[in-house]
């Protein structure tokens, strides 16, 4: 027998109670309760040869995706570091050129420019470790 709650603790339990209820409607209780999720590469009990070949394709194609991918994100992110490279260089182009109010208004240009492709450049060398 447990000994008699207070107040606060049915009410922490109740809350408990509630969020437990509220994700798993969200995570969809029903289609867990049915058993443990599967992978691709595992979607069904295989006993047969040809069971076991469509496993197998179903993952080569699945590396084969990703490696796609990531020499896409290879490829845009070497043209980026590029970008980047020939913007800096102007920059530093600018900025030993003689002070006038257009070269301060084309070196503000040029900065922001590539700090925006800076930006974009950090945001594709992220995706590249996802």
């Amino acid at each position: 027998m447990s000994p008699a709650l207070s107040g606060d603790q049915t009410s922490v339990q109740t809350s408990l109670l509630i969020a437990a209820v509220i994700a798993a409607q969200l995570l969809g209780a029903p289609a867990a309760a049915a058993g443990p999720v599967r992978r691709v590469a595992q979607s069904a009990p295989q006993s047969t040869a040809a069971g076991r070949q469509l496993a197998t394709d179903r993952a080569t194609s699945g590396v084969s995706r990703l490696l796609g991918q990531r020499d896409q994100r290879v490829v845009e992110k070497r043209s980026l570091s590029a970008t980047y490279a020939r913007q800096l260089a102007e920059l530093d182009r600018l900025k030993q050129s003689k002070a006038s109010w257009r070269r301060d208004r084309q070196i503000r240009a040029k900065k922001a420019e590539s700090q925006a492709t800076g930006a974009r450049l950090l945001q594709q060398s992220l995706l590249n470790y996802l």
